[in-house]
């Protein structure tokens, strides 16, 4: 159960943020980052992903286009990280902005402002898989065709390339999340490096699907996977509340895939291509 501390320090927080939005954006921080995350290795990894469909492993220091025949596996209790480069933002690099876990099918999911170009912007976007032995580079891309919710700040990426070494994803073990269940998740410490942060689920927000946590990571960390005390999938990691400790995260809707907002654009225009042939079926039949 949670303290009486813990209740009031976070009522207090509820009040200076009424709003229920104040949460911190992804954005770099002063965290040290690894040698595969450094500027000059980022671009070995666009000039090879510019001539190959992807994805570049990195490994002992050198960047090598990915072969059936390496064998490799990832872990998906460990994020993946979310490298960008918005068009919008003229003069800046590769950055990593943010955190995501494989899904499956393809696809990455992870907070929607992480990926979300600025206003008439787009974005660029490079996601690593790191592993103790090697890190595994893809390019992806985020545009209308993936499915979004702007609501519980969600969405999900398309990855290029081979994704036979990401194996199956977390698409078939995602779970229910209640008040007061233990859960977990991962975030990046000061030397890059991934820790483990535990907690509980302590209050569900007036937001769909949004619950406070009584944890809370760092700005770049918004788009972790949360883990409940079974190591299912139940929520994503979207922020921590100003000047606070306490965190807040979006439960995944059952309904909630890749596809569905592919079928909403193809019913949309569908729609759009009978409402075209109406109208052409009725100039026909007005006489000349």
């Amino acid at each position: 159960m949670v303290s009486t501390y813990f209740y009031r320090t976070l009522q207090k927080i509820f009040k200076q943020n009424s709003n229920e939005s104040a949460y911190l954006d992804a954005q770099p921080n002063n965290r040290s980052d690894p040698p595969w995350l450094k500027k000059d290795i980022i671009e070995k990894y666009t000039d090879q992903l510019e001539s190959t469909n992807g994805p570049v492993v990195y490994k002992n220091g050198e960047v090598l286009e990915y072969k059936a025949n390496m064998e490799l596996l990832i872990q998906h209790k460990i994020p993946c990280v979310i490298i960008t480069k918005f068009d919008a933002l003229k003069f800046v690099n590769f950055i990593p902005n943010g955190l995501g876990c494989y899904y499956g099918y393809g696809y990455v999911l992870t907070a929607l402002h992480v990926v979300k170009p600025p206003r008439f912007g787009k974005s660029k976007i490079l996601i690593a898989f790191p592993t103790e032995d090697f890190i595994l580079v893809y390019k992806a891309d985020f545009n209308q065709s993936c499915n979004t919710d702007a609501d519980r700040d969600l969405a999900f990426v398309k990855l290029r390339g081979n994704t036979h070494p990401l194996g199956d994803g977390l698409h078939n073990q995602i779970a229910n999340m209640n008040v007061n269940d233990n859960i977990y998740f991962h975030t990046r410490a000061l030397n890059g490096n991934f820790q483990k942060q535990e907690g509980e689920v302590y209050k569900k927000m007036t937001k769909p699907d949004m619950f406070a946590i009584s944890v809370a990571g760092k700005p770049g960390d918004s788009g972790s996977p949360i883990f409940n005390s079974k190591h299912e999938l139940v929520a994503i990691y979207r922020g921590g509340f100003q000047n606070s400790e306490f965190g807040h995260c979006s439960k995944i809707p059952q309904n909630f895939t890749p596809w569905v907002q592919s079928l909403r654009l193809s019913s949309y225009f569908l729609h759009k291509w009978q409402l075209f042939l109406c109208f052409l079926s009725k100039i026909g039949d007005e006489p000349l």
